[in-house]
């Protein structure tokens, strides 16, 4: 459904009325900046890199063929106008994470709910960008591992043994969070 009112839009915006681009913005932008601040690192970048890549995709709207859904064209957009950010960067630097998890605050026996969740919080933010944005197209997205394929510019394979490996890291941050 959601794919044959994109193709509407798309089809309103080639025919001349450009007013019909905002829906689809409205419709991904969330997403879209979420892409690029995860492979960026940066408020300010990932705002400036979503607008650079909504005005690749308005140029490039034309030659969307329709393969693949139009949401994972964008994202693909996004994510490499993302890594284009981070290429013309002079300084790569990876910013401090604000989540912290207080071991003498945690008392990871209970079912506390709230504890759990800052402690996966916690690990998920040790997870490198490249990490962080496969967990977020994958799980918190739901798209399938053909989307984040196509997305990422990694094989279906490929996504499946580094899902896997993520996973496992998390596993084992978590645990080792609970054994102090």
């Amino acid at each position: 459904m959601k794919y044959k009112d994109d193709i509407r839009y798309i089809n309103r915006v080639l025919g001349g009325d450009t007013s019909a681009f905002s829906v689809l913005v409205e419709r991904y932008q969330s997403f879209v900046y979420t892409i690029v601040l995860k492979v960026v690192g940066n408020k300010e970048e990932a705002e400036e890199a979503a607008q650079d890549a909504f005005m690749k995709v308005f140029g490039a709207l034309h030659t969307f063929k329709g393969d693949a859904d139009f949401s994972t064209w964008v994202y693909r957009i996004a994510y490499n106008t993302g890594v284009s950010k981070i290429r013309q960067r002079k300084h790569f630097f990876v910013p401090i994470d604000d989540v912290t998890v207080n071991e003498s605050d945690a008392d990871f026996s209970s079912e506390n709910l709230s504890i759990r969740i800052a402690a996966l919080q916690a690990a998920l933010t040790k997870l490198s960008r490249d990490e962080q944005l496969l967990v977020s197209l994958y799980y918190t997205e739901e798209n399938s591992i053909d989307e984040v394929a196509r997305i990422t510019g990694l094989t279906g394979s490929n996504v499946k043994v580094r899902l896997h490996r993520i996973r496992k890291k998390i596993y084992a941050e978590l645990k080792g969070v609970n054994n102090e």
